[in-house]
């Protein structure tokens, strides 16, 4: 029977989905420890009056002046950005020196699969759904998006992932953003901002 080996570029991919779940373990389990203490993860409006521009190398995007940006590394073959809001939103910029990467829609399920894994038993995926949509320069992109609850201790908290890909003519750039659905309204316009300003250069 064939042995069918790993390539390169899943094994880079699966690697990344751990990290991204471990990170975004650690966010919910924060999160979910200062509801527990009823401090609540207070959210607030992203400051789009005071936007922080980020470039640095290839990348470029705006962000809410009152956001910020906790993790900037690279290791041998991607690059790491978290960002986080005041209060519960994340956004995860992962960028592969390779364009022959996989899809959007598998970048994604794999990320949910490590969650899930890490969660298992407290997280319930209620709705999966994708979506194709025109960037300002004509591209259509592919926006896959997961509805799902965290469920500990009778404490049910519902919360929206998104993903989103782009291309440049040597990099593949994976944007993951999350929020709890309770404070979708003031995150939003954070994303908006994100997601309209980010480009990759020579993006295709």
């Amino acid at each position: 029977m064939e042995t069918i080996k790993p390539t390169a570029r899943s094994l880079d991919s699966g690697r990344n989905a751990k990290h991204l779940s471990s990170y975004l373990s650690r966010h919910l389990l924060l999160c979910l420890t200062s509801i527990l203490m009823l401090a609540g993860c207070s959210e607030q409006r992203p400051d789009l009056d005071n936007p922080i521009t980020f470039q640095q190398d290839s990348l470029r995007f705006s962000y809410p002046g009152n956001w910020k940006i906790i993790e900037n590394r690279k290791d041998e073959h991607i690059w790491y950005i978290n960002l986080e809001s005041p209060g519960t939103a994340v956004i995860t910029i992962n960028i592969f020196d390779e364009v022959d990467t996989i899809s959007t829609e598998e970048y994604a399920e794999t990320v949910m699969a490590e969650l899930e894994s890490t969660f298992e038993g407290f997280i319930h995926v209620d709705k999966k759904s994708v979506a194709h949509r025109k960037t300002k320069a004509g591209d259509e992109i592919k926006i896959v998006s997961y509805y799902y609850t965290l469920d500990i201790a009778t404490i049910k908290v519902p919360h929206l992932q998104r993903h989103r890909k782009i291309t440049s003519d040597s990099q593949s750039l994976y944007m993951m953003t999350q929020t709890p659905i309770e404070d979708k309204a003031l995150t939003s316009p954070g994303f908006k901002l994100i997601n309209s300003s980010i480009s990759l250069a020579n993006q295709n």
